[in-house]
């Protein structure tokens, strides 16, 4: 079968293929309409204009993806809800990040994906339900694919809690290589804090001398990089008398000032303070959850796209802390990597 890892994120789809072809969107769907493009050149074989028509047993519907859904649809939105399973926009993302990552010929998949710590439990039997067997035709009208067809048939699915997904990336490189083999220690415990759009994940593991869960010391924490949004709405509104969107807020984030009103305004400070805040409401929730045991643990790995805003402060959470490389890509790779050892475990004892 052929393997590809899907991280469906709260704010950005990440996914990865066997063959180590890699993508990365905005997790946000809106209404497609005419935009045209060939009035005024824009280009329309690239990610930022990615619109695609989905159709499987159920529908047919055309939809902006990613950032053109979020710069050209007037009613794009990101999926917040605690369970996604049910929501329209996940087939949507699922079936757009899988048609970007298959082969051109129709092919046998074995799909790993992964849902919130707190959520895996009572979420996966119906993730698998609705997913496992999934059928769906995929059509570019723009994107890199542009005026191409995939076709997608997930015949195999296997979800993972997201967090405990990208520890298999962070402890071996993508040969099966130890990274950091002094972890690999009877009686070691790491943890891995996963810093998402909506919520941080916290795992814990203990060498036993296998990989073991550490159940009490793991959950999730309904903070993220969303929670930096609104604290910057109200500023914005208090010091301008303006009002400014969610995209709007993120542009903000990541460039510190806006010009409004006929004049550049600096939030650099500002976002300093908020994110600090936010960092520090993190860490403090989860050192909670640990409590004395947070001595015991030899390493604390920071993942996921959050990790990147909030890293530099949230490393006061441990002496040892450490943000892994391309932190975004995390679990999309750890995914992967349990699709090889999946298959690689079943070869080994005869069951595939």
């Amino acid at each position: 079968m052929f393997k590809i890892g899907i991280d469906l994120g709260y704010g950005y789809t990440k996914g990865i293929n066997q063959e180590g072809r890699t993508i990365v969107f905005p997790s946000i769907i809106g209404a497609a309409h005419d935009r045209m493009t060939e009035l005024f050149g824009q280009d329309t074989g690239t990610l930022e204009a990615l619109h695609v028509q989905v159709k499987d047993k159920n529908s047919d519907s055309e939809h902006f993806v990613g950032d053109l859904a979020r710069k050209e649809s007037l009613s794009s939105s990101f999926t917040l809800e605690r369970n996604k399973i049910s929501n329209d926009n996940t087939k949507v993302l699922l079936s757009t990040s899988l048609a970007m990552l298959v082969p051109s010929q129709n092919v046998s998949l074995h799909v790993v994906t992964g849902l919130p710590f707190e959520h895996y439990l009572d979420q996966r039997k119906a993730f698998e339900e609705a997913y496992k067997g999934y059928q769906s035709e995929v059509y570019f009208h723009g994107g890199p694919l542009k005026d191409s067809r995939r076709q997608i048939r997930i015949d195999r699915l296997t979800i993972f809690p997201q967090a405990a997904g990208a520890a298999y990336s962070l402890l071996q490189t993508a040969e099966g290589k130890m990274r950091y083999p002094e972890l690999f220690v009877r009686g070691s415990i790491i943890a891995v804090v996963d810093v998402g759009f909506k919520t941080t994940d916290y795992v814990v593991f203990e060498m036993t001398p296998s990989l073991s869960l550490r159940r009490d010391l793991s959950g999730t924490i309904n903070i993220g990089i969303s929670s930096l949004y609104r604290p910057l709405q109200i500023l914005f509104n208090k010091r301008t008398g303006g009002q400014i969107d969610m995209n709007e807020v993120e542009t903000l984030l990541q460039t510190g000032t806006i010009f409004f009103a006929g004049q550049e305004r600096d939030f650099r400070e500002d976002i300093k303070r908020i994110k600090e805040a936010v960092a520090k409401e993190i860490r403090n929730k989860v050192l909670a959850s640990w409590g004395s045991k947070a001595d015991l643990i030899r390493m604390v790995f920071l993942v996921g796209g959050g990790s990147r805003e909030l890293g530099e402060d949230l490393k006061t959470i441990h002496p040892l802390a450490k943000i892994f490389d391309d932190p975004q890509m995390a679990n999309a790779r750890g995914f992967l990597s349990v699709a090889k050892m999946t298959e690689l475990a079943e070869k080994k004892t005869g069951s595939a």
